[in-house]
């Protein structure tokens, strides 16, 4: 075990701009490395596991902070951030409490730290290669260890061209906007009479408004500015809430017009459970008219440079491979470009998910049946696959709950159901059951006709062959049936067309069989013959 000295207070939640430093004699220092810290084992990103996988990507803000993107200067370019940590986040083998920080480059890579952390490598070496190559570099070069490379090259703020529109003092409405066309969820604005840092929060052409996050400061019509933005946000609820910290509209450097980047950091608070605490690069909107390549980084990295889990260019962006080194990148341009929604994801390794214990649902079931089978949730489990040895089952093969309803098709046989628990480390054993599957007793119905007259006199009885014993129904309302024997009785009952069904088991199973029975009225008339015999008349009713 050891401890830490804390040196620092954080006296906001907020976005930190002025990080203080702290000083401390050399002795104490001394004192505290060689006395209060035990050895421990260092963790590594490298035995974290990777999923590719596609979600919605949902840009969002901030409702608790007007002006989210201010925590970047207008006209940035490699600047960083520093943002409270707003849950206990689970990273390469330390706990980062809400006492901690995370440091945000513009340049697409963060990095952790239980403490007021303070940013090196913002510029060549240390996130890009040099003015001349926008190559991302945080993986192998000279800034924090402990963070991400979430999009990393030499990224920079896009200004687009400007609009107009009428702001209201103490409104967030700007009515009558002129061009649409460069505005997105998260675009930053700015002109004469609104806040620094506000963002757009909704919009609708159709009506030509805008929502921003914060109040305008006074009214008029006035030109507004649309540039790129980086925020971040909360959204869920505690414990499950996601923290994102989000890039809005960016490109390359010296890009301008040509291209535009959005993508997020997603880490999931998961229940505070650091086998389920999710890191998640999702890609947004992005598009450029550039075909030469931006040589992208993306993955983890550790204690050090050497401790890395990265992705590779391999087959594209939606097949991206497992990189060999710490220098390898994702390829971006007008001829590779993400699509909305594609997600890389990384959960720790720290074991995979033990066998489930029993399987709890019927044993023996009918063929045409419906079923549900359940197991006690799995600790570290966050899918479950399912399997059945026999035919004609149809059931979802991966669920996210503990819990499976089987349809056993009329043709359906015995079998074992089986199912294991699963994380991306690995999925565990099989737990099994054995699975009856009766066939279904069999039965046909049928009268000599399918139509008689209402005036029909008697009963009319019923041919059935097969499984007997069963009961005899009919619908709609109408028909005179024996519910045992099935005869029908056309002279009580009303004209019209009716289904009946005999309905029957074998003391396992049960099953049902129909035959259509029409009632017919009867006619009644008179027949009258003219004068001189010349024509006759028939009058007919039913």
């Amino acid at each position: 075990m050891w401890f830490m000295v804390r040196l620092i207070h954080i006296e906001s939640r907020q976005a930190i701009r002025n990080p203080r430093t702290v000083f401390l004699s050399t002795a104490f220092w001394l004192f505290a490395i060689l006395f209060l810290r035990a050895p421990f084992t260092q963790a590594q990103v490298s035995q974290y596991a990777f999923n590719a996988a596609t979600a919605s990507y949902q840009a969002g803000t901030n409702p608790a902070n007007p002006t989210p993107a201010s925590i970047f200067p207008l006209n940035w370019d490699d600047e960083t951030a520093v943002l409270a940590i707003p849950f206990d986040f689970h990273y390469n083998g330390t706990v980062y409490t809400t006492s901690g920080t995370l440091g945000v480059s513009a340049n697409g890579w963060v990095a952790f730290s239980n403490g007021l952390i303070s940013m090196t490598g913002q510029g060549a070496g240390g996130s890009f290669v040099s003015k001349l190559d926008a190559s991302g570099v945080y993986l192998n070069g000279s800034a924090n260890n402990q963070g991400l490379a979430v999009f990393n090259a030499d990224l920079e703020e896009q200004v687009f061209a400007n609009f107009t529109g009428t702001i209201s003092s103490g409104s967030s409405q700007v009515t009558a906007v002129s061009s649409f066309s460069d505005i997105r969820i998260g675009t930053r604005l700015s002109g004469l009479g609104i806040n620094d840092g506000t963002v757009v929060t909704a919009f609708d052409s159709g009506a030509g408004t805008i929502t921003m996050s914060s109040q305008a400061l006074n009214s008029g019509t006035i030109q507004i500015t649309p540039r790129s933005s980086i925020y971040a946000f909360t959204r869920g609820t505690a414990p499950n809430r996601e923290w994102v910290v989000q890039w809005t509209q960016v490109h390359r450097y010296n890009a301008a017009s040509l291209e535009s980047i959005s993508f997020q950091l997603i880490l999931h608070e998961a229940g505070g459970n650091a086998a389920n605490q999710l890191i998640r690069v999702l890609m947004g909107d992005c598009s450029s008219s550039i075909s030469g390549s931006l040589s992208v980084q993306m993955g983890l990295r550790g204690s050090s440079s050497s401790d890395f889990h990265a992705r590779a260019h391999g087959g594209g962006w939606s097949a991206t491979a497992q990189a060999s080194g710490n220098a390898e990148h994702i390829l971006y341009s007008q001829f590779d470009l993400p699509l909305s929604g594609e997600a890389f994801d990384w959960l720790p390794c720290t074991s995979v998910p033990a066998v489930p214990g029993a399987i709890s649902g019927a044993l023996s079931v009918c063929a045409g049946s419906m079923n549900t089978y359940i197991i006690s949730p799995v600790a570290g489990a966050s899918f479950y696959t399912w399997s059945y040895s026999g035919l004609g089952a149809s059931f979802t093969a991966t669920t996210i709950n503990p819990s499976n309803t089987i349809s056993f098709g009329t043709g359906a046989s015995s079998g074992t159901l089986s199912v294991t628990a699963g994380n991306l480390c690995g999925q565990s054993a099989a737990s099994n059951l054995s699975i009856t599957v009766n066939p279904l007793p069999t039965a046909s119905i049928s009268y000599p006709s399918t139509s008689y007259c209402v005036n029909t006199v008697g009963s009319i009885a019923v041919t059935q062959t097969g499984t007997g014993g069963g009961m005899y129904s009919s619908s709609p309302a109408g028909l005179s049936i024996h519910p045992t024997t099935g005869a029908i009785t056309p002279s009580s009952s009303t004209p019209g067309s009716y289904i009946v069904q005999y309905s029957y088991n074998n003391g396992t199973c049960p099953n049902t069989t129909t035959f259509p029975i029409q009632i017919l009225s009867t006619l009644s008339g008179t027949y009258t013959v003219g004068s001189g015999g010349n024509y006759a008349t028939l009058t007919a009713a039913v």
